[in-house]
């Protein structure tokens, strides 16, 4: 059965989607269709515009004429089992008609929603489509196991397989940071700004780079980089280069984020205030709970590391495909 894992422009679903098979294939444009005619390019451009679409993405029916020029025409046979792996944010997750087309010409496809955020901060909440996942999708899937019961969706982790991984003898050398966060400040700054003081007043090397911080929030002489953003791969190299990974939650969420994963994969230390990550095996080990300031401390940092790497095979792109395989087996029974 072929996938194909229509994206929404995140660098890091390149990245964790680097080890797939020859019957896989990541389209991860943040144009929805894709055209060699410069003429459709404009009006997909125009039609799936973030305002014309959110307001009439219900009623346009002129979209239909679109469909055909979708990027992976031609290497699907009508009549062949395909999934098609849909991450939110994508614009053709939640067009009705896209849907329905790809359901006519494709008569043996099954239709799968990969959520990256909370219910509540996603795209499919944005565009009014919560509702209509379970009826549209055969599978729906979300790494916020408070998500999957509250709207019957199936739980599973983020798909996490970089091809970047140093070796074991490279981890130590290459560490010159104590801690590392990178992300968006969210309704979080307050923390991460409370952290960052605790890591200088205990003498260690924090590196932090927070995006979406307004002026006047900025932690005055400090070393922490606002508003910057960098690629998913320099993401990486910084997390090779650190002790530890800093993983704070925004309002709402317990789910296993990507930095959970980033430190079972790279073998690194993780401090978060996610009440229910001890709940999980694959974090026990390694993973300091931080229910105030003061339990940071240099001796859990610099402790040695006893992460089992094994787990970081939960978080594949086999595995997940394998799920997918499992799943819809159990649906159709």
């Amino acid at each position: 059965m072929k996938r194909i894992i229509l994206g929404n422009g995140s660098d890091w679903l390149k990245i964790c989607y680097g080890d797939t098979d020859d019957y896989s294939y990541l389209f991860n444009n943040t144009m929805p269709i894709k055209s060699e005619k410069v003429l459709i390019n404009l009006i997909t451009k125009i039609l799936y515009s973030h305002k014309l679409f959110k307001f009439f993405h219900h009623r346009c029916c002129f979209r239909k004429l679109l469909f055909k020029y979708s990027q992976f025409s031609g290497i699907i046979d009508p009549n062949e089992e395909v999934f098609f792996i849909f991450y939110d944010h994508n614009k053709l997750a939640v067009d009705d008609q896209y849907l329905k087309w790809l359901r006519k010409k494709f008569v043996r496809c099954k239709l799968v929603y990969v959520f990256t955020n909370i219910v509540s901060k996603s795209g499919a909440y944005d565009w009014d489509f919560i509702k209509k996942l379970n009826i549209a999708y055969d599978l729906t899937y979300t790494f916020q196991k408070a998500d999957a019961i509250k709207y019957n969706f199936r739980y599973h982790y983020l798909v996490f397989s970089p091809s970047i991984s140093p070796n074991s003898d490279e981890k130590k050398s290459n560490e010159i940071y104590d801690c590392l966060f990178v992300g968006k400040a969210k309704d979080r700054i307050e923390t991460l700004h409370n952290v960052y003081k605790k890591l200088v007043e205990l003498n260690m090397r924090p590196c932090f780079y927070i995006t979406g911080v307004k002026k006047e929030e900025r932690l005055i002489d400090s070393d922490i980089v606002y508003n910057q953003v960098i690629s998913y791969e320099d993401v990486l190299k910084l997390v090779s280069k650190s002790k530890c990974i800093l993983d704070i939650m925004q309002s709402g969420s317990t789910g296993i984020t990507l930095r959970c994963l980033e430190s079972v994969f790279f073998n690194k230390k993780l401090i978060t205030n996610n009440p229910l990550i001890m709940e999980d095996k694959c974090f026990r080990n390694n993973t300091l709970y931080m229910s105030s300031i003061n339990d940071i401390s240099k001796e859990f940092i610099f402790s040695e590391n006893k992460i089992d790497e094994n787990y970081s095979s939960l978080f594949s792109v086999k595995e997940f495909f394998d799920c997918l395989q499992k799943d819809l087996y159990n649906c159709q029974k």
